[in-house]
């Protein structure tokens, strides 16, 4: 544009008022990637003992009533314990 309108104090005003230009922005918390998948793979690790105590603790004792009413029911043990 070789001569653009020129904005005046009013229509800057206005703007203002109906979307709040001169508050600022805030900008959400973030973390870098990598301290995200280190978090993940934590999670993940967790999860992984937690099956694995599990697994333990069934095989431990198979005769046990609620263990053979649990391997009666359920056909893959480690998917049941990832959800």
């Amino acid at each position: 544009m070789t001569k653009p309108p020129v904005d005046s104090d009013d229509d800057l005003a206005a703007l203002n008022s109906l979307y709040n230009l001169s508050s600022g922005m805030v900008v959400p918390a973030q973390i870098p990637v990598s301290v995200a998948m280190e978090i993940i793979s934590s999670e993940n690790i967790q999860k992984a003992n937690k099956l694995n105590d599990a697994m333990l603790l069934i095989a431990e004792d198979r005769t046990k009533y609620p263990v053979k009413l649990f391997e009666d029911i359920v056909v893959n043990e480690s998917l049941l314990f990832l959800h």
